[in-house]
């Protein structure tokens, strides 16, 4: 006689395909993976729930706005412009940021200037002036934001200010009472835009 076994016996006979059966639901929700490809698993759309977004593009939009609001009000104080590029004497970009130097202006790059030889391009002479002062080193400017890209300020190559030093050298005009005795001089000594 073969041994009994002291585990429970179901007794219950099991009908053809019952197991199959049984196992159905649980095979709707597996993805079956085979090489590559994976199955998408059945949904049933009547089960689904919409739920409301927590913030409506409208308030998002806002919240971004407000938080570049208080960016730009924030307290003056020194910036950095990495790798700056100029445009002409008066206007430098870094990266993204266009930068308007204050206190003294200069003739644009087209600019010409009458002279005893005749007329001369004072103005691409006064834009390569200044970027042979700056040399893309880092400028450090004390201004303001006027938007998110565009600073108005003083600004400094290491200890040289920018404005000082295009005035000094007859590259720029002023109407700054500071820079008037450094602007008499560069007109005296007739250099930069000055020259005869």
């Amino acid at each position: 006689a073969s041994p009994q076994s002291d585990a429970p016996q179901d007794e219950t006979p099991r009908q053809p395909g019952e197991t199959q059966r049984q196992m159905e639901p649980a095979k709707r929700n597996l993805r079956i993976i085979d090489g590559d490809e994976m199955t998408v698993p059945v949904i049933n759309s009547k089960e689904l729930e919409r739920i409301a977004p927590t913030t409506v593009p409208e308030e998002k939009n806002a919240g971004e706005t407000a938080r570049k609001k208080v960016v730009l009000q924030k307290p003056p104080g020194p910036e950095q412009f990495p790798q700056p590029l100029v445009l002409d004497a008066n206007t430098i970009v870094s990266r993204e940021v266009t930068i308007l130097l204050n206190r003294f202006t200069s003739p644009k790059p087209d600019a010409m200037c009458a002279s005893a030889e005749g007329e001369w391009n004072c103005g691409n002479y006064s834009k390569s002036a200044l970027q042979r002062l700056v040399r893309s080193r880092t400028l450090t400017c004390l201004g303001v934001w006027e938007n998110e890209d565009v600073y108005v300020g003083d600004c400094n190559i290491g200890p040289t200010d920018l404005a000082t030093w295009m005035v000094s050298q007859g590259w720029a005009r002023t109407e700054e009472a500071d820079l008037l005795p450094m602007l008499q001089e560069a007109q005296l000594a007739k250099i930069g835009i000055w020259r005869d």
